[in-house]
């Protein structure tokens, strides 16, 4: 099965060779890797495509881009369209996977046709105890309204990387990220455990979640909380 990872960039000059490169290194090796220039005002794509001229796995590559930035939801939805992948992958440009990650998650479908897999994650920073990471044990879960009660419950997080996502979802399920506002993964996450029907969970550390003082996630702001109100609606 063939995945695809999608990595947004936007203004990620000091990070996006770190997240580049645990992508390239996967050791699974059916891969596509998507780069979305969400219109970076910073030299973050020159960055990748001067780590990219000689590395054996450039031909892995891929590079969409807006003509003027759009947003993280965005930059997702475009990064799926131009996918050819049976699955899909997030990966923030700031953040980096296991060298293993792809091949720890896809070979636990076991040929099974998962809607998601979900790893667990290792967050670096400051603030571990704000992140909730995976709470269930390694299986396999099947039922929407099982599947819908343990997201409510907080069993397995809402944020949108480290998961396998079955691409023909987006299509068949309309399961796009909302463009208009901030803290998407929040009301795609719940969008999404209205409709999948398996979920596999992996509780091996797989995704390095890099806290950045200066992210979207740690300002507080009128959009951000207009953006809650708006999920919770």
């Amino acid at each position: 099965m063939k995945v695809s990872i999608v990595i947004p960039v936007y203004n990620v000059t000091a990070f996006i060779e770190r997240s580049l490169n645990s992508a390239l290194n996967q050791s699974y090796r059916n891969i596509e890797i998507i780069l979305v220039d969400d219109a970076s005002p910073d030299s973050s794509i020159d960055t990748a495509k001067r780590l990219l001229k000689d590395h054996p796995g450039k031909d892995l590559v891929r590079f969409v881009s807006h003509p003027v930035n759009k947003g993280l939801g965005a930059a997702r939805n475009t990064g799926v369209r131009a996918s050819s992948g049976d699955y899909v992958f997030f990966l923030d440009s700031d953040d980096e996977i296991s060298n293993d990650c792809i091949e720890i998650l896809i070979n636990f479908t076991q040929g099974s046709d998962l809607d998601l897999i979900a790893g667990e994650i290792k967050v670096i920073g400051n603030k571990r105890n704000a992140y909730p990471l995976l709470l269930l044990k390694e299986g396999i879960y099947r039922g929407n309204k099982r599947i819908l009660d343990l997201f409510l419950r907080k069993k397995w997080y809402e944020m949108a990387w480290n998961k396998l996502i079955k691409r023909t979802l987006f299509t068949e399920k309309q399961l796009w990220f909302n463009e208009k506002i901030l803290h998407e993964d929040t009301l795609w996450s719940f969008q999404m455990s209205l409709v999948i029907q398996s979920l596999g969970i992996v509780p091996k550390e797989t995704y390095f979640y890099h806290i950045q003082g200066n992210s979207i996630t740690q300002k507080k702001s009128a959009r951000n909380i207009e953006s809650f109100y708006y999920v919770i609606k």
